[in-house]
């Protein structure tokens, strides 16, 4: 999602008061003019197209009107910029992050000091993170892997309706939940959640996105054999059995015959 999306609620709920924010992302209807212009004065030396999160201040509290303004870069740091008004305003890059981003030049604040910028700049660093959380991109989940050191299956090939057996060499911790895909192409498409019978229970299968679908949170371990059984209607084809909760998930692959 940009960071420019709107968003609906207080994207700074819990953190201090001296925190605010500096442009219109989830601002307050009644957000000042010189707030809005003062984030606009550091927008307007920002590259076009940098994925961040919304621009937050703190004022220094050294008497001069000196404000901190800081922001995450979802691919890399926190960019943090000082802001004099009494300059026109004047806006300067506080660290390395900022000037890859800006055309602000670089003055770096030495945040291991105890001047008011530098607290400023610790302060407004921690409240851009919470300010930037909804707008984070979702990180996609990895994709299974073909593992079939840790995970052996048999019979191979088997027929629709089967019980599988399921063996883990390395006694790879696991759940009682899995996955069938099939391949169509170059591609896998999971087409029914598996639970086995690996923490005492009776094995089943559903259709995949089958409502009100749920297994146990359990962890098991040791070398098997955890059994699956195959469902009834599976089409003869290419498959391969998944971990649908074992953190790092693993697979092995499987021939499904056309059965009788």
């Amino acid at each position: 999602m940009s960071a420019r999306a709107a968003f609906e609620g207080d994207l700074l709920a819990g953190v201090p008061d001296d925190c605010r924010l500096v442009e219109a992302v989830g601002a307050p209807d009644d957000a000042s003019a010189d707030v809005e212009a003062f984030g606009g004065v550091v927008v307007s030396g920002l590259d076009a197209g940098v994925d961040r999160g919304p621009l937050v201040a703190v004022d220094a509290g050294d008497g001069s009107g000196t404000t901190v303004v800081a922001a995450v870069l979802f691919d890399g740091d926190t960019a943090v910029w000082v802001v004099e008004p009494e300059a026109g305003p004047a806006v300067s890059s506080a660290n390395r992050a900022a000037a890859t981003v800006s055309s602000f030049p670089l003055e770096t604040v030495d945040t291991a000091g105890e001047d008011p910028v530098a607290s400023a700049m610790a302060l407004a660093t921690d409240c851009s993170e919470a300010a930037a959380a909804p707008f984070r991109p979702v990180e996609p989940e990895p994709a299974p892997s073909m593992r079939p050191d840790l995970l052996v299956l048999a019979p191979d090939p088997v027929a629709p309706g089967d019980t599988v057996a399921m063996r883990f060499p390395e006694e790879t911790g696991r759940g009682v939940a899995f996955q069938l895909d099939q391949q169509i192409g170059d591609e896998w498409s999971t087409r029914y959640w598996l639970t086995s019978d690996g923490n005492g229970g009776r094995p089943f299968s559903v259709p995949v996105y089958t409502e009100g679908y749920g297994v146990p949170d359990v962890g098991v371990g040791g070398p098997g054999p955890d059994r699956v059984v195959l469902p009834d209607d599976a089409a003869p084809g290419s498959y391969r059995i998944c971990t649908a909760n074992a953190g790092d998930e693993f697979c092995a692959p499987l021939e499904i015959s056309g059965g009788d």
